[in-house]
């Protein structure tokens, strides 16, 4: 019995949990239905009639939900309800728990009355499913539970389901799984009313959901009728034009599915099955066209398209997709793809969200502009760079909990909901930081591509239950989301099996904290290795993005699951760094490793998203004010501007090629090389000049770094390899000359030298090193006079060093101090600089 309402006095009645097996160990879950809803309860009564052999029952805990209240609230026990245990009492009155208590999303029950057709064989034995949408947004998938008797021809079956709030209902989808020996069903309409507001709506439908009947669907969007609707949304027929690219292995067997997206809501998942024009489908350079049938979407923003990874050689090169309105001329939409969507192949996706190119048609070659500050230049590259990227990139990591068989070989997958939507069902099928998933106290990582969902207000996750063992031990779930500036963390510590606990295989989530970081944005790198011998690399290839102010990324190694860096390949990586403004230049080199390491590039194409403004609040529209109102709605949902900056290169990163540089500065130019604009940064050369000390074994046999930082910001930490006038380097009393190639530093700030502490003589005493800046004709002096050594004076290997006038330098050699002397005037000349 349960108390509760608004003076905690209202009562439920007697309940009898006819439902439960209350086992040793087991959590039983049943489903109580009231005319009222009395949480949140003040206290609960259970008990039990105290019949039959063993009737004692030791309680643990009530946990109660209610949906519709949106509260989960803890009722502890931990004692004997028998008359033969403890105090002898077998019934007992519990108390909330007030800090267990949890805020759930409200949730609207409906009475869902569903009418099968009185048609020959119109019944279906496969489980059958909705999915409702309102003004306020969409429910979850809603399973029909099919009994031996429902859905039987001429009958009307009713089901109590709960949905989340979706506000109005203005289309609902039905469908079901071809399950059963007679799947085909003929619906003649689904009846909702609303268990609170009494309000109802009608779905019509009076059409087959068959394999075998109509248009072979069996998916079905119907429109709501209502007294609170005016005018119901039409049906409308999407042609959709899917073209595989012209690559070698471009085509797939697998299944492949489409959903659009639209100011109404979507089309949820459909199965992309019959071509109107061809027999086998996404064939390489093929164009297969479907007939997508919903209710109107009105402006489509998106597509979402993949496919299952089903059968051998699955992967497949989606160049393209267009769709239009059947029968409307001027409807198209065009969404470049052109990559794989193969999981051993670019970036291991098998779906991908796709957004509409700015042109209505898209040819083989398109032009696109490149924006340097305030100066715009017109350039040609690849289709391949229209920008799709306005997806967000979630950060998944799951931990499985450190218990006896806790590991699953079940295919686990999640599903994000967000103030702006939901992921849909998202498999987690490749952990980046292993093969062997979801083992015992483990954690393993996974990047999830998904337009933005806005905050994330709870989560979903579970697995099929496939296999042997399949039960799974769920500790938590961590989710970051970097361009928005956002961690999340879902604590679960519980079974996810269906001979445990519940015995429920999913579970929703809401976040137990949630911590705000420094946003990111999303860079999208293109990288063209030259046409030329050899011009292929097999070292690891990094780049870093400078912008104004000196503001810099972190350095982001590009890797995928494609072979990188052949030659004449185009390759497409997304990175997620600062948001360090318009791009000044970019530091782009490998590591040299790997028996050809050598690498020809040709250009690289950076193309930045900028942070997205966030909504104003909608203003009720007067009379006055509709046009105004209007140039403002048109300004919040218009998406920020992206931009795009060419580096052209075509020269060597090799050690036995050109200068010998394995890493170079990019400053951005037009397709022919040309730097933007005169005020810009251009490419500068420093020659180093680094003077070893005249002290008893003052040379070194170490790898000596140095990095030039000036007010445009610095050069990157070069290594100091290929002396200009010796062969063995940093000998002492020696004097070695290096050439490094940068973007423009502007005046020089200081510099920082070190050694990695290698070989035998890894001991250095640097005297000076001098730089001459050859763009601004000047040299400057950056005394040291002290060891880079671990085991003399402080035990440094790094030293940072400020310029001084060259007078210093040669008073102090002239008068022939000692070197702490030497050393003394210098720390004068450059006291406050550091």
């Amino acid at each position: 019995m349960m108390y509760g309402g608004k003076k905690g006095e209202e009562t439920s009645g007697k309940i009898v949990l006819s439902d439960g097996k209350f086992e040793r160990g087991r959590t039983d879950v049943c489903h109580v239905e009231l005319d009222k809803i009395l949480s949140p309860l003040s206290r609960i009564e259970v008990g039990h009639d105290n019949s039959g052999p063993g009737a004692g029952w030791h309680l643990d805990r009530i946990v109660i939900d209610c949906p519709a209240a949106g509260i989960e609230q803890t009722f502890l026990c931990d004692q004997w309800l028998a008359d033969d245990e403890g105090d002898g009492c077998i019934m007992r009155t519990l108390f909330e728990t007030k800090n267990m208590r949890k805020s759930r999303k409200q949730k609207q029950v409906w009475n869902a009355i569903v009418t099968t057709s009185d048609v020959s064989q119109s019944g279906t034995d496969a489980n059958v499913f909705f999915c409702l949408y309102g003004n306020k947004g969409k429910s979850d998938e809603i399973s029909l539970e099919n009994r031996s008797d429902t859905f039987e021809r001429g009958n009307t079956d009713e089901f109590k389901v709960e949905t989340a709030d979706v506000g109005k209902p203005y289309k609902l989808r039905v469908w079901h799984d071809n399950s059963g020996r007679g799947p085909g069903w003929h619906l003649d309409k689904i009846v909702l009313e609303n268990v609170t507001t009494k309000k109802v709506y009608n779905f019509a439908c009076s059409r087959w959901l068959a394999r075998d009947e109509d248009d072979g669907e069996i998916i079905r969007e119907l429109a709501a009728e209502g007294e609170d609707i005016k005018t119901p949304l039409e049906a409308t027929k999407y042609n959709v034009q899917v073209i595989t690219g012209d690559k070698f292995g471009a085509g797939t067997d697998a299944n492949v599915f489409c959903m659009l997206f639209g100011e109404k809501g979507d089309t949820g998942e459909r199965p992309l099955r019959k071509s109107k024009n061809n027999r086998n489908k996404f064939e390489r350079k093929s164009v297969d066209e479907f007939i997508i049938e919903a209710v109107s979407l009105q402006k489509i923003s998106k597509i979402r398209i993949g496919h299952d990874s089903a059968g051998a050689g699955s992967g497949w090169f989606l160049d393209k997709v267009i769709v239009s309105e059947v029968g409307k001329k001027d409807s198209e939409i065009v969404f470049p793809c052109n990559r794989w969507l193969d999981r051993d192949e670019d970036d291991g996706l098998t779906v991908r969200e796709l957004l509409p190119s700015s042109s209505k048609s898209v040819s083989a070659i398109c032009s696109y502009t490149l924006r340097y500050k305030e100066i715009l230049v017109s350039a040609v590259y690849p289709t391949c760079t229209l920008v799709f990227l306005s997806a967000t990139s979630y950060h998944v990591s799951v931990k499985t909990g450190d218990e006896r068989g806790a590991g699953t070989d079940a295919n686990v997958h999640v599903k994000l909901f967000g103030k702006g939507g939901d992921t849909g069902v998202i498999p987690l099928k490749q952990a980046e930081n292993t093969k062997n998933k979801f083992e015992r106290g483990r954690t393993d990582q996974f990047t999830l591509e998904a337009v933005d969902i806005g905050q994330i207000e709870y989560i979903r996750i579970g697995h099929d239950g496939a296999g042997i063992g399949a039960g799974w031990f769920l500790d938590e779930v961590d989710i970051d989301v970097p361009s928005r500036g956002e961690n999340y963390k879902f604590s679960c510590h519980r079974w996810l099996a269906e001979d445990e606990d519940d015995g429920e295989t999913e579970v929703e989530l809401y976040p137990t904290e949630t911590i705000k970081t420094t946003p990111r944005i999303p860079y999208e790198v293109t990288i063209t290795t030259g046409d030329v011998m050899g011009a292929g690399t097999d070292a690891n290839v990094f780049i870093r993005l400078y912008g104004e102010d000196g503001k810099k990324t972190e350095e982001f190694q590009l890797r995928n699951r494609t072979d990188n860096f052949e030659r004449a390949a185009v390759e497409k990586f997304k990175i997620e760094g600062e948001d360090v403004g318009p791009l000044t230049k970019i530091r782009i080199g490998h590591d040299g490793t790997g028996r050809f390491a050598g690498w020809y590039l040709d250009r690289v194409l950076v193309e930045r998203f900028p942070p997205q403004k966030p909504k104003k609040k909608e203003r009720r529209k007067s009379k006055s004010s509709v046009k105004e109102n209007e140039n403002d709605d048109k300004s919040e949902d218009s998406p920020s501007e992206t931009t795009k900056y060419l580096f052209v290169c075509n020269r060597w990163f090799a050690r036995s090629e050109d200068d010998g540089q394995i890493v170079r500065e990019l400053v951005p130019t037009d397709d022919t090389g040309k730097v933007l604009r005169r005020n810009s940064l251009i490419m500068n050369t420093y020659t180093v000049h680094v003077y070893t000390g005249d002290v008893f074994q003052s040379g070194t046999d170490a790898n000596v770094f140095l990095n030039i930082y000036g007010e445009n910001g610095d050069s990157g930490e070069r290594q100091l390899k290929n002396s200009e006038t010796n062969m063995n380097k940093f000998e002492r009393n020696q004097e070695d000359i290096f050439k490094l190639e940068a973007a423009d530093l502007g005046v020089l700030k200081k510099i920082k030298v070190h050694h990695d502490n290698s070989g035998l003589g890894a001991n250095w005493f640097l005297d000076r090193i001098e730089i001459e800046d050859q763009k601004n004709e000047k040299r400057l002096y950056f005394p040291c006079q002290r060891w880079l050594a671990t085991d003399k004076e402080d035990g440094q290997i790094s030293r940072d060093l400020v310029p001084v006038e060259q007078e210093v330098i040669k008073r102090s050699l002239q008068r022939s101090k000692s070197t702490t002397s030497i050393r003394e005037e210098i720390a004068l000349e450059t006291k406050g600089k550091l």
